[in-house]
């Protein structure tokens, strides 16, 4: 179980707002407190906006004016791009998230048992992207190449991360004037932002070790290291206090880009990948998006220690996969298909059946394999090599990743390259 921090109402009420702390909330549990926090802006060229006679002050009140005022900025010709919306480049689905949920949809519905966006809403986010390309300018491109784009002066209009600022102000530089603004919002009631990041959880059980671990939580989202965090990264401050003259204030004044993620903040939302009935944290980690849908589960269940468990499940399966894709057997047949914990079943051989492959495995000597849960293969005959000898690292590149053989009695060499000798058994290779 996950053990709750002690009660400090007035800390609550005086550092967090509700919707921060929504984005730790699990079946109205609060499960964890977010520290690091992330919504999508939007930035702008107003060189070329104002070239192109659009009204910067009104262009996101609606996608009705982006799109309108990409159309203008493509007209000025040249290789200049209107704007750029990389929902189809973006490494996973937050921009099409915030498409649904600023028009008041979610991904799933409110039990999380089901699709969400199977409706009207839905169904406008997707001709809104058409229009993105038909009617605003927009040019189909890689999400590096859009943000390469943008900074080179080339695109008018752009969507992305306010972690991307830094970024952005140094591909800009001094060849335009850059400017941010709010994300356009569809439904003015129901219309939320998805905001993702970091959440932090007490797991501690024994009451002195979670006193320690509440009082680094409460620094870590308290304005002092708000302020070095949103300096760092230019994320949206989760202490309502980190915003004042004290801390992020005078770096506000210097840098009024930075200042467009507070401006949302009461529109910040719990990713759709999560019921709106959970409200969970979204405890997503780098480059492994498919998990978003059970990280809420998981920590309801068991906390992060269930996840890890799943996740070396995940990997071991993976790298399975992976070798099942990659390994051929002897004769041209295909390898086993790999399973967690039994033999696997036998595939078919030269599209000839089960019996077909049960007498080639007789024929030539082809024995399968066990495999644990772990993906790790449990030989039962020793791994070939090469052709030249049982202690050479041999001719393929990829050898190394192989294991030494016996070499075949009264040769001193491997049966990998080598044709087998008359009444020779043929062994297929072990990763």
């Amino acid at each position: 179980m996950i053990s709750s921090p002690p009660k400090d109402a007035s800390f609550a009420a005086e550092n967090y707002g509700e919707r921060i702390l929504a984005l730790g909330r699990v079946d109205g549990r609060q499960a964890g407190l977010a520290f690091n926090a992330s919504n999508p802006i939007c930035y702008y060229n107003e060189d070329l906006l104002k070239r192109a006679g659009v009204d910067t002050a009104t262009l996101t009140e609606s996608w009705d004016n982006v799109i309108a005022a990409g159309a203008k900025v493509r007209g000025l010709g040249g290789d200049i791009s209107g704007m750029a919306y990389d929902v189809h480049g973006w490494p996973d689905g937050w921009l099409f998230e915030a498409m649904i949920m600023q028009a008041g949809g979610s991904l799933l519905n409110e039990l999380g048992t089901a699709v969400g966006f199977d409706n009207e809403i839905g169904l406008a986010a997707l001709r809104t992207f058409r229009r993105f390309v038909t009617e605003g300018g927009m040019r189909l491109m890689d999400w590096d190449q859009s943000r390469q784009q943008f900074g080179a002066g080339l695109t008018g209009i752009y969507f992305a991360s306010p972690a991307n600022l830094a970024q952005i102000t140094g591909l800009v530089g001094g060849k335009f004037t850059l400017r941010t603004t709010t994300f356009p919002i569809t439904d003015k009631q129901r219309g939320r932002i998805p905001t993702g990041g970091n959440a932090a959880v007490i797991l501690a059980r024994d009451p002195a070790r979670a006193r320690a671990a509440w009082e680094y939580v409460k620094f870590i989202t308290g304005p002092l290291a708000q302020k070095i965090v949103v300096e760092m990264t230019g994320y949206l401050p989760v202490n309502l206090k980190a915003s004042g003259p004290e801390f992020l204030g005078p770096w506000y004044e210097q840098n009024p880009n930075a200042r467009t993620p507070i401006l949302q903040i009461e529109r910040a939302g719990p990713l759709g990948c999560l019921s709106r009935r959970q409200h969970g944290a979204h405890l997503a980690r780098p480059a492994r998006h498919h998990h978003r849908r059970d990280a809420g589960r998981r920590l309801a269940r068991g906390g992060l220690a269930s996840d890890r468990r799943a996740d070396e499940r995940d990997d071991a399966r993976e790298l399975s996969a992976r070798r099942c894709r990659s390994w051929r057997g002897a004769a041209g047949a295909s390898r086993p298909f790999l399973r967690f914990g039994r033999r696997a079943p036998q595939p078919r051989a030269h599209g000839r059946g089960r019996g077909a492959w049960r007498r080639l495995r007789a024929r030539e000597g082809i024995e399968t394999e066990w495999w644990d849960w772990q993906g790790r293969p449990r030989p039962r005959l020793a791994a070939t090599r090469c052709g030249r000898s049982s202690t050479a690292l041999g001719c393929d590149p990829d050898a190394t990743r192989m294991r030494r053989s016996t070499p075949a009695p009264g040769r001193g060499r491997c049966r990998r390259c080598s044709p087998p000798e008359p009444g020779e058994p043929l062994r297929l290779a072990v990763p």
